[in-house]
C-alpha cells in the first residue's frame, strides 16, 4: 500500500486521527510512529506518552524482534493480515484485541499499519457460553449417575459455589414436603468467610427460613434476586446472616414449593448477570427434574419414566453440528418448532434446512464458524416440515477435542418470524400512516427542529378555511406571538426534548400574512403534541394534534349558564336536598335548607359513610338503614324509577332526632336525594296516638271504677239496711242483736272509708290539700303502727314486725304527721290484704339527708304487666276478679300522691307468687 502524495496527507492524518477504530503506525523496529485518538484511549496514555512506545510495551503477542519480523514476513506476501491477540494498558491490565494489518511505503520506507478493536465483550460471551454449557454437562453428569439423592444435592451445591464464586450456598425442604422427599438442609459455606448458619437453631435463622417459604413471591422464573446495601427495617437477620446479596429459586413439585437453593454473598454486594440468572435456573430445574422424576418413580413405579437431558428440556431450540455441517443432536424444542421427527433430521447437513436463498450463506460462514469459535445473533431462513419458512436468530459456540481441534457445534435459536414480518409490516405501515394524517378527522401539524411547519393535512384546510400553501413552510410555531403568549411554548420545547405532552384547552387565531384574501379564523383547540424519533432516539420532528373543540365550549358556556340558573333554583329550594355519586359514595352538593334541617356541612359529610355514622348512630340501625336504601337504588336504577320514599330517624348534629321521609331519583352516576321533615306530624300522630289509648285505658278503668265503687257503697248498704230490718224480728235474742248490730257498724266503716277515699282523691286532684308540718317521733309511729295491725295480722296468722327503728336522738323528723300515717297505714293494709300466709316487715333507715320507710311481704305478688300502673288511679292487682279482694282502687294512687307532696319519691320491686316490696323516701326536714 502507497501513502498517498502530500496533497492528501492533511485529509489522510485527520481520517486516522478521528477514527473510531484504534490505529497503531509503526516501523519494522517496531517504534510506534503515529497513534489515534482511540488507540491513546484504549491503552490509557497520552499521544506523547503512546509514541515513546514501543508494539512490544503494547502488544503481548510480539516481544522480540524476531517475532516482528517473521510478522513482516507474512506482510510481504499476503499485503493484509488479520489476527486476534491481547493488548497491554498503562495500568497493567489487558484485553483482546482483533487487529487488521497492512504494510505500507512511504517513500521507500516500510511501515506496518494496525487498526484494532476491542473484542472483550464477545471473547466474554463466548467464555459464558461455554461456561454456560460445560457447568449444564457437569450438573447434567452429578443428576444422571448420582444414586444418592443427599450427595447430589450437596455435589450441586458445590458446582454452583464454584461457578458463581459464591460465600454460601443452601438447599432447603420446606415443612409441607412429604416425608420421603423432605430431605436434610444442605449448607456450604466458603472457607475463610465469617457468618453464621442459616439453619441454626435461634430467632433470627429461624425468621429467615420461615420468610423464605411464607412470605417471599417467585415470579414466573421461580426466582427472588435481592441486594441490601443497608438493613431493612424488621429483617435484623440480613444483617446477622451477614447477607448482602441472594439469589433463591423455588423448586416446585405437583404446583407446591417444595424446595429452594440459594446462594448468598455475604463479604460485598453483587449484581447477577442475565445468564446467571439463566444458569442458575437450568441448574435449580434441573436439580428439580431429578427430584421429580425419583418423585413419579415412588409413586407409579416406573423406572423407565425418567427426565431427557438438560437440552431436551432446554426453553429455546438447541442442535449440534459435526465438522461437516451434519446434525449430530436437536432438542424436542428443535423438533416441535420445525415439527420434524428426530431421525428425520439427525445426520442430515444442516444446509438442507434452509431456504435455498440462504443455503450459501451457510456454506460461506460455516467455516469461519468454526475457526472463530462463536456466533452471535446471526439470522437464517429455516423450512418447517409442512414447507413453510420461518426466520430464525443464532447464537452457539463450538466444542474441542482434548487436543484442541473441532468437536462440534453448540447451538440455540430463537423465532423471529414475528420480528421479520414486523420490519415489513413497519414499511407498509408507513404507506398507511401517510393516509392515515390525510383522512384523519384531527387536524395534524409537523414541524421540523427549527419549528417550520412542513406538513399538514386536510382537515388543516378545513379547520382554518385556508388552503394549506397559505402557511406551509412559512409559519414558524416556535416564533408565534400566540405561541409565546399563551403559555404553550414551554409545551413545544418540552415535546422536542422527547416527551409527548396534552396541552389545556385554548383559543387560537390563524396567523395569515396582511393582504391575503383569506380571512383568520379563531377556534378552541384541544392538542396533543408528541416528538418523532429516529433509530438513535433522537428527536427529528414534532407532531401537534388537534381537536376542534369549539362547539363543545359553546354548549359548556350554555350549560354553565343553565347550571347556575339550576343552582339557584335548588339553593331556594324549601326541601333539603343533596347529590351524591352512586360509585364513589361521595356528597358532591348540600343546599342551604339541608344545613339548616340537619345542621350538617359538606366538611362534616364530604362522604356518604360521614353521613350514615353521624345520621344514624346506632350500628344495626345504620345497617338496616343502608342496606334499605341501595336496595332501592339499585331497584330504581333497574327499572329506570325514582327512589322509592321511606321514613328514617335522623340524628342532627345538635343531638335532636327527626323523622325524615327521604326519596329521589337516579341521574346518571348520582342520586339527589330530598327530604322531607315529618317530625312535627310524627309527633302529632303519636300524641294522638297516645291520647286514644290514654282515653281506652281511662274507659276501662273508669268502667272497672264504677263496678268497683257500685260493689263497694251497694255491699256495705245491703249490710246496714239487711241487718237493720233484721233488728226489727221480734223476740230477737241479745246475742244476735249485739251480732247485727257489729254486721251495721263494720258496714258503716267501710262504706265511710270508700267515701273518705273518693273525697280524698277529688281534694287531690284539685289541689286541696294542705301540708301541716310538724315534729314526729317515727320510731312512736312505727311502733303504733304495729300495734294498729297486729290484732289484724294475727287474726290472719301473718307474721307482722317492724325492724331497722331509729336511735332515740334521730327518731324526730318534721313532717305532716297525718299523711305519713296514712301512707303507712294503706302500705300495710294493703300487704294484709294481698298476703295469705307468711310475714310482713316494715320500718325505715336513714340515707344522706332522706328517711328511707319499706313495707315487705310475701303475698301474692304483682303481675309484671300491671307493675307499670300499680300507683295509677283505679288500678288493683286483682283487676281481672274486682270482687276478689275489697277495695276502691285508689289506695296507692293517694299513697303516691302523699309522699310527693311530703317532698319524696316511691317506687316498688315485686315478683308474681314470691311477694312485693314498697319503698318510699321523705325528707327529714319538711
Amino acid at each position: 500500500m502507497t501513502i498517498p502524495n502530500q496533497k492528501h496527507a492533511n485529509l489522510y492524518r485527520s481520517l486516522v486521527l478521528n477514527s473510531g477504530d484504534a490505529m497503531y503506525l509503526f516501523n519494522l523496529d517496531g517504534k510506534l510512529v503515529e497513534v489515534n485518538k482511540q488507540a491513546c484511549a484504549n491503552l490509557g496514555y497520552t499521544r506523547e506518552e503512546l509514541l515513546a512506545l514501543s508494539l512490544f510495551d503494547v502488544d503481548t503477542e510480539y516481544k522480540t524482534k524476531e517475532k516482528l519480523l517473521e510478522f513482516f514476513s507474512i506482510l510481504n506476501r499476503e499485503k493484509n493480515y488479520k489476527q486476534t491477540t491481547y493488548h497491554k494498558r498503562k495500568d497493567g491490565s489487558t484485553f483482546p484485541v482483533e487487529v487488521s494489518i497492512s504494510l505500507l511505503d512511504e517513500n521507500g520506507n516500510k511501515l506496518i499499519l494496525g487498526i484494532s478493536r476491542n473484542i472483550s465483550e464477545q471473547v466474554e460471551v463466548k467464555q459464558n457460553l461455554f461456561t454456560y454449557i460445560d457447568t449444564l454437562e457437569k450438573i447434567h453428569q452429578i443428576t444422571l449417575i448420582s444414586k444418592d439423592i443427599e450427595k447430589m444435592i450437596s455435589d450441586v451445591l458445590n458446582v454452583v459455589q464454584e461457578v458463581f464464586k459464591a460465600d454460601r450456598t443452601f438447599f432447603i425442604s420446606s415443612d409441607n414436603t412429604k416425608d420421603q422427599f423432605h430431605f436434610p438442609p444442605v449448607e456450604i459455606i466458603k472457607p475463610g468467610v465469617a457468618c453464621i448458619s442459616i439453619f441454626d437453631e435461634n430467632e433470627i435463622a429461624n425468621n429467615y427460613r420461615q420468610e423464605l417459604f411464607e412470605k417471599r413471591k417467585y415470579p414466573g422464573d421461580n426466582t427472588s434476586v435481592s441486594t441490601y446495601s443497608e438493613p431493612e427495617e424488621n429483617k435484623s437477620y440480613i444483617e446477622e446472616l451477614h447477607i448482602k446479596s441472594e439469589m433463591i429459586t423455588a423448586i416446585t413439585i405437583s404446583n407446591n414449593t417444595n424446595y429452594l437453593m440459594g446462594v448468598h454473598q455475604c463479604t460485598k454486594i453483587r449484581e447477577w448477570t442475565q445468564l446467571e440468572k439463566k444458569l442458575f435456573i437450568e441448574i435449580s430445574r434441573r436439580l428439580g427434574d431429578t427430584i421429580n422424576r425419583l418423585h413419579y418413580y415412588h409413586h407409579l413405579k416406573q423406572s423407565e419414566k425418567k427426565y431427557k437431558t438438560l437440552f431436551e428440556n432446554a426453553p429455546l431450540s438447541y442442535h449440534s453440528l459435526n465438522s461437516d455441517g451434519n446434525i449430530v443432536d436437536v432438542n424436542n424444542t428443535w423438533l416441535k418448532f420445525l415439527g420434524y421427527k428426530k431421525k428425520d433430521v439427525i445426520d442430515k447437513n444442516y444446509g438442507d434446512f434452509l431456504h435455498p436463498d440462504w443455503k450459501h450463506v451457510f456454506d460461506t460462514n460455516f467455516p469461519k464458524f468454526k475457526v472463530c469459535g462463536y456466533v452471535n445473533d446471526v439470522h437464517f431462513k429455516i423450512r418447517h416440515q409442512k414447507g413453510h419458512y420461518k426466520y430464525i436468530s443464532l447464537q452457539g459456540c463450538t466444542g474441542c477435542h482434548p487436543d484442541g481441534t473441532f468437536k462440534k457445534t453448540y447451538c440455540v435459536f430463537q423465532d423471529i418470524t414475528s420480528r421479520k414480518k414486523a420490519e415489513d409490516e413497519l414499511k407498509e405501515s408507513e404507506e398507511r400512516y401517510r393516509l392515515l394524517m390525510e383522512q384523519s378527522p384531527f387536524t395534524v401539524e409537523i414541524y421540523d427542529l427549527n419549528g417550520l411547519q412542513i406538513s399538514v393535512n386536510k382537515a388543516y384546510e378545513e379547520l382554518w378555511q385556508i388552503p394549506k400553501e397559505i402557511t406551509l413552510f412559512k409559519f414558524n410555531i416556535l416564533k408565534s406571538p400566540q405561541v409565546r403568549s399563551s403559555g404553550m411554548l414551554n409545551y413545544i420545547k418540552r415535546a422536542y426534548t422527547g416527551e409527548t405532552l396534552d396541552i389545556p384547552d385554548y383559543q387560537f387565531t390563524s396567523e395569515i400574512e396582511a393582504g391575503s384574501i383569506y380571512k383568520s379564523q379563531s377556534r378552541w383547540l384541544r392538542t396533543r403534541v408528541y416528538p418523532i424519533k429516529n433509530e438513535f432516539e433522537k428527536v427529528t420532528h414534532i407532531v401537534l394534534a388537534h381537536r376542534d373543540i369549539t362547539d363543545q365550549k359553546e354548549a359548556q358556556k350554555a350549560l354553565r349558564k343553565s347550571e347556575g340558573q339550576f343552582k339557584t333554583f335548588v339553593q331556594r329550594v324549601p326541601i333539603p336536598l343533596s347529590l351524591v355519586n352512586i360509585t364513589s359514595g361521595k356528597i358532591k352538593y348540600l343546599n342551604d335548607r339541608f344545613l339548616n334541617t340537619f345542621g350538617y356541612t359538606l366538611n362534616d359529610i364530604p362522604h356518604l359513610d360521614d353521613w350514615s355514622q353521624l345520621a344514624y348512630p346506632d350500628p344495626k340501625y345504620r345497617k338496616w338503614v343502608m342496606d334499605n336504601w341501595e336496595k332501592a337504588i339499585d331497584y330504581g336504577i333497574k327499572y329506570k324509577t325514582d327512589i322509592t320514599p321511606d321514613i328514617y330517624d335522623i340524628t342532627c348534629k345538635d343531638g335532636s332526632i327527626k323523622k325524615i321521609l327521604i326519596s329521589g331519583i337516579v341521574l346518571g352516576d348520582d342520586f339527589l336525594a330530598n327530604f322531607i321533615d315529618l317530625t312535627a306530624q310524627k309527633n302529632i300522630e303519636n300524641e294522638l296516638i297516645a291520647a286514644k289509648e290514654k282515653a281506652e285505658e281511662s274507659e276501662k278503668l273508669k268502667t272497672a271504677f264504677l263496678a268497683n265503687m257500685s260493689h263497694e257503697i251497694r255491699t256495705p248498704m245491703n249490710g246496714i239496711l239487711g241487718f237493720a230490718d233484721l233488728l226489727s224480728t221480734p223476740k230477737l235474742s241479745g246475742e244476735k242483736r249485739e251480732k247485727y248490730i257489729k254486721i251495721i257498724s263494720q258496714s258503716g266503716e267501710r262504706m265511710l272509708a270508700t267515701i273518705n277515699a273518693i273525697i280524698e282523691i277529688s281534694k287531690i286532684e284539685t289541689n286541696q290539700i294542705v301540708k301541716c308540718i310538724s315534729q314526729v317521733n317515727v320510731t312512736e309511729l312505727l311502733q303504733n303502727q304495729l300495734l294498729f295491725f297486729l290484732p289484724d295480722a294475727n287474726k290472719r296468722k301473718i307474721t307482722l314486725r317492724v325492724k331497722s327503728l331509729l336511735p332515740v336522738d334521730e327518731s324526730f323528723i318534721f313532717t305532716d304527721y297525718t299523711m305519713l300515717t296514712s301512707i303507712l297505714t294503706n302500705l300495710i293494709n294493703n300487704a294484709l290484704k294481698y298476703t295469705n300466709s307468711g310475714s310482713i316487715t316494715f320500718g325505715c333507715t336513714k340515707k344522706a339527708d332522706l328517711l328511707e320507710f319499706f313495707v315487705k311481704d310475701t303475698g301474692i305478688g304483682i303481675p309484671q304487666n300491671v307493675q307499670k300502673s300499680i300507683f295509677e288511679r283505679f288500678t288493683r292487682v286483682d283487676l281481672e276478679n274486682t270482687k276478689a279482694i275489697e277495695g276502691s282502687g285508689l289506695g296507692l294512687s293517694i299513697t303516691k300522691a302523699y309522699v310527693e307532696l311530703l317532698g319524696g319519691e316511691i317506687w316498688m320491686e315485686s315478683e308474681k307468687g314470691v311477694g312485693s316490696q314498697f319503698f318510699f323516701t321523705i325528707p327529714i326536714k319538711g
